[in-house]
């Protein structure tokens, strides 16, 4: 998208966050509605839509043109971006899932209890 719309450093460094922010606005619709299909793609359009407009306020008309003709793509590649790093996530979250009693103990001591010792005040 940079090399395409030829951006300049405050774009390119926009386009990046409004890009992650809508991944993770979609990874986040896809596992609340990951049961309803109709409700998630309605919820995935709104996105790029919100997407859309940003993006029109960032951009240059011309540079808007040329990425409102090739958006399509481009949302296509959002979509699988959110779902390849919902994929991960959750590899990197089974990892940290004790597999078995023995990986669930503890490794460090408990904590102590404090001892609270009174003092005399001398004058």
């Amino acid at each position: 998208m940079i090399r395409e719309l030829q951006l300049n450093n405050y774009q390119s460094r926009k386009i990046r966050e409004i890009n992650l922010k809508n991944a993770q606005k979609m990874m986040a619709f896809e596992a609340k509605h990951a049961n309803n299909p109709s409700e998630l793609e309605k919820c995935i359009n709104g996105v790029c839509k919100e997407r859309d407009v940003q993006l029109e306020n960032l951009l240059s008309t011309a540079q808007y043109s040329q990425y409102y003709s090739f958006r399509k793509t481009l949302n296509s590649y959002d979509r699988e971006y959110a779902m390849k790093q919902r994929r991960q996530d959750s590899k990197v979250a089974s990892t940290l899932v004790a597999q078995d009693k023995t990986d669930a103990k503890r490794s460090f001591p408990a904590p102590k209890a404090a001892v609270i010792k009174e003092t005399s005040l001398k004058n």
